[in-house]
């Protein structure tokens, strides 16, 4: 859980700069740290980006908008501030995937072959407010929760929470309408778990038309014979 405590760190050293001001994720986590950060700079920043959003504190990279400069994180950003960051995003709903088979490769002793088939199902559908409140569990028991914070008026920060110690174990960034994947090893098996905001209502009926629907916002897909054959190629036949 270190990089959350250090993301905090940076969160706040930034939050007293004065706006305006220019500074980079990678020299502030340098300064807070003491030396160079060794672990996943990417998460990190992520992270900070959240905590950064959650004290009303907005990071601008335009001026590297369309460029390709390097790693983000050394990317200087300007320090503005705004009332409408760190807020749920306004008539903002969510879609959530769940994809079980998912890293199955995992599971020791596995008979793939009588693995479920289903690929993927949407498990809900709705406001974001709602979706704070709800507790997703992968099949060990093992769960977590979901936060979201808007960055500035295109983005976003998706937070998965781990549901045993409530602190956020993962952040990614996201614009509104793309997919925001993450691989939960909070069980034996690695499940990916695919997260969709959008500004406005969704047709979910037409977004799942290849779906098979279970019940209201639930929708599950099954291979039929070829495709279950063609995604269990690459697995050892456990004979």
């Amino acid at each position: 859980m270190f990089a959350i405590d250090l993301a905090n760190d940076i969160a706040d050293a930034i939050s007293q700069m004065k706006d305006g001001e220019v500074s980079s994720i990678a020299r502030i986590a340098h300064r807070v740290f003491g030396r160079e950060y060794d672990g996943d700079m990417f998460l990190l920043m992520d992270l900070v980006l959240y905590e950064c959003a959650k004290r009303g504190t907005y990071l601008d990279y335009s001026e590297h908008k369309g460029m390709e400069e390097g790693l983000p994180f050394n990317l200087t950003f300007i320090k503005r501030s705004s009332d409408s960051v760190g807020s749920l995003p306004e008539n903002a709903r969510i879609c959530v995937l769940h994809h079980p088979l998912r890293g199955c490769e995992h599971w020791p002793g596995m008979k793939y072959e009588d693995f479920g088939i289903d690929e993927a199902r949407m498990v809900f559908d709705g406001s974001l407010e709602d979706a704070k409140a709800r507790y997703w569990k992968c099949d060990s028991g093992s769960g977590f929760t979901l936060d979201c914070r808007q960055v500035d008026e295109d983005h976003c920060v998706i937070v998965l929470i781990d549901g045993a110690y409530k602190k956020p174990f993962e952040a990614l960034l996201s614009g509104y309408g793309e997919t925001v994947t993450y691989e939960v090893g909070l069980c034996d098996a690695m499940e990916e778990w695919t997260f969709i905001v959008y500004q406005g209502e969704v047709d979910v009926e037409a977004s799942m038309e290849d779906y098979r629907k279970v019940s209201d916002n639930e929708f599950s897909y099954t291979y039929d014979e070829r495709e279950r054959d063609e995604f269990f190629a690459h697995f050892p036949s456990s004979g």
